[in-house]
């Protein structure tokens, strides 16, 4: 009777967890087009309990959709997804008090509202990794949105290390993390609600498509100085095409030179080293070799058309890669360089988004990082990893950021520094608020 107690209860309360878990997941998912397409709804919720090890069918095991849900607090109502998932277990002890079996299940309900922003500032969307989320060093993070970690490691989904420091200023901010949270002490603070076992959230945007590749980027416009337009670079005598990419690559040796960019395929990279350089509204499309800018001299911001300031339109990055060209990362490197960047500004769904890598590759290491300056540093609008890792390294001065989502985040912060993610909602992405009710 006391194993029966002991080992058959513990089992069935870890397979309650599980089947909470992946009920919970597979709402939330169904939830993001429940308006619009319910059957989409309906196989999104059935793929994800699947992805989750729960199959209707499959033996004992139950998947039952309802849209609207058939009972509970939200029975027949419009815009609300019901997931019931159940099954049985054999029992090993209890069949000494004549039971031979268990019954498990577990129910969650989501709805979505498309007119409500959802306040995440950061979301690390890796399923299992520990430190998926780490803040180290003697930096602070100041998030104006919720963080969510998807990784269910139980030794640090989310861990905070050393004098670093997490604060969540919002009503109830909160840190969820589908593991658990470590706080590995020193002089730092944990400044959230801390919510483990949290329900996993899918990538809000993993219905967004990516942008087309368009045409090859203007000619470079040199605004001061009288050095020849780079190898590569557009308007130079041999310029990158899709047939044979090379990258655009402006030495140390253009500092004190001033050059107007346009938006554009950019098929081998940019690598600024050194120059002024004014970025035209739109979408710069890089096609492989990746996108840096670093090096003392080097200036990088977003202005409006024809102009020397911003933010006006704005711009989006996107890094992907092409035949004979390979993604690389990208690197913004503001201890050395003057960076200020505006997300684009153009009304379509793209609307404050600043970079994005294609989902489709994780190149290994950082795939983006980006490194504060002694003085105050913008880059603003969303940052978009899905696949790969992102990175930030706190300067002395402030760095103003906003949503990030990736595979992970990572911060390191030096003295003094401060990264403040999200703090002005005009720059806020309109993310899907899908989230669980019951």
């Amino acid at each position: 009777m006391v194993s029966a107690l002991a080992v058959d209860a513990g089992i069935l309360i870890v397979e309650r967890r599980q089947q909470q878990n992946a009920a919970d997941a597979a709402a939330i998912a169904a939830s993001r087009y429940v308006v619009d397409d319910p059957n989409l709804a309906l196989t999104t919720a059935v793929a994800l309990a699947t992805a989750n090890g729960y199959t209707h069918g499959n033996g004992p095991q139950t998947v039952s959709v309802n849209i609207p849900p058939t009972h509970g607090a939200f029975l027949g109502k419009a815009y609300y997804v019901e997931v019931e998932i159940a099954s049985n277990r054999p029992s090993l002890f209890g069949a000494i008090l004549a039971m031979t079996d268990w019954d498990v299940s577990a129910r969650a309900v989501a709805t979505n509202q498309d007119t409500i922003n959802a306040e995440w500032a950061i979301i690390a969307l890796h399923p299992t990794q520990c430190d998926a989320g780490l803040v180290s060093g003697n930096g602070t993070v100041i998030a104006f949105g919720n963080i969510q970690v998807n990784s269910d490691c139980d030794n640090g989904a989310l861990r905070r290390q050393g004098a670093g420091n997490i604060s969540v200023q919002i009503p109830s901010g909160a840190c969820n993390v589908v593991g658990d949270i470590q706080d590995g002490g020193g002089q730092g603070i944990f400044d959230c609600v801390q919510n483990e076992g949290a329900p996993l959230l899918p990538d809000p945007l993993a219905m967004l498509s990516p942008p087309a590749i368009p045409a090859l980027a203007a000619s470079m416009q040199q605004l001061v100085g009288a050095m020849a337009t780079p190898t590569g670079c557009p308007g130079s005598g041999n310029p990158a095409t899709v047939a044979n990419p090379d990258e655009c690559a402006f030495p140390s040796s253009y500092a004190g030179t001033t050059w107007r960019m346009f938006p554009g395929h950019y098929p081998g990279g940019i690598k600024l080293q050194g120059g002024t350089f004014y970025m035209e509204p739109g979408i710069y499309y890089i096609g492989g070799g990746g996108f840096v800018a670093t090096g003392n001299g080097t200036t990088l911001l977003s202005v409006e058309p024809g102009g020397t300031t911003g933010p006006s339109g704005g711009v989006l990055f996107y890094n992907s890669q092409i035949t004979g060209s390979a993604i690389e990362a990208v690197t913004l490197n503001g201890s050395t360089a003057n960076i200020n960047l505006e997300p684009i500004k153009d009304g379509s769904t793209y609307e404050n988004l600043l970079f994005w890598q294609d989902r489709n590759y994780d190149i290994g290491g950082d795939d983006l990082t980006i490194n504060g300056s002694d003085s105050d540093m913008s880059v603003r609008g969303l940052i978009y990893v899905p696949s790969g890792d992102v990175k930030v390294n706190g300067g002395s001065g402030q760095l103003q950021m906003d949503t990030t989502i990736g595979n992970t985040f990572v911060v390191h912060g030096s003295n003094g520094s401060e990264i403040r993610v999200l703090d002005e909602d005009e720059y806020r992405f309109s993310l899907l608020a899908a989230g669980l009710v019951e």
